[in-house]
């Protein structure tokens, strides 16, 4: 998953285990033990992250994964979802069965291809923190046209935000 990672977001980002001073930590425990860790927690969740931002940057993250409850294929689906959600796509979709974020309960444990499109535009390298809306609708409609290697589901997401008018990668556009 962390090569995945790593490759959808054109080395805009790196992860990697470490040993020493991460900045993103996955607790495996039970549920019932998720306020220990972190106070802020709210009932019931099996997967749940929290974040820490500077200036619109994700400088840390805290996962918890239920460690009972739940099956393996379970388990691996939060640890996915909950990594990926804490690098910056922190919604869940209502609109996209397929895709790891939808909200309902899931065993799904690949990337779909949305939410491959949306690791991949988040991390682009012409996406910066604190952009408005419009500076990335730009970007994607700037990336549309001047190039024929741009997805078809990143131009129908890019196309779909400009016709909603908001940035939001649960969308809901036909």
């Amino acid at each position: 998953m962390i090569y995945e990672i790593n490759q959808l977001t054109q080395e805009n980002l790196h992860l990697e285990l470490v040993d020493n001073n991460p900045n993103i930590t996955i607790h495996f425990v039970p549920e019932w033990n998720f306020t220990q860790i972190d106070p802020g927690y709210r009932a019931i969740n099996y997967g749940y992250f929290r974040t820490q931002e500077t200036g619109g940057t994700i400088e840390q993250a805290n996962l918890l994964i239920s460690s009972e409850v739940v099956t393996q294929p379970q388990r691996s689906h939060l640890i996915r979802e909950e990594l990926t959600q804490s690098l910056g796509l922190m919604n869940d979709s209502y609109s996209h069965p397929t895709s790891m974020f939808h909200q309902a309960w899931s065993e799904q444990a690949e990337y779909a291809p949305i939410d491959r499109a949306l690791i991949k535009m988040l991390y682009h390298p012409s996406i910066r923190p604190g952009m408005t809306q419009a500076q990335v609708l730009d970007v994607f409609n700037s990336l549309q046209a001047n190039s024929t290697s741009v997805s078809k589901t990143t131009q129908k997401l890019a196309q779909c935000n400009s016709q909603t008018g908001a940035l939001d990668f649960s969308l809901n556009c036909r």
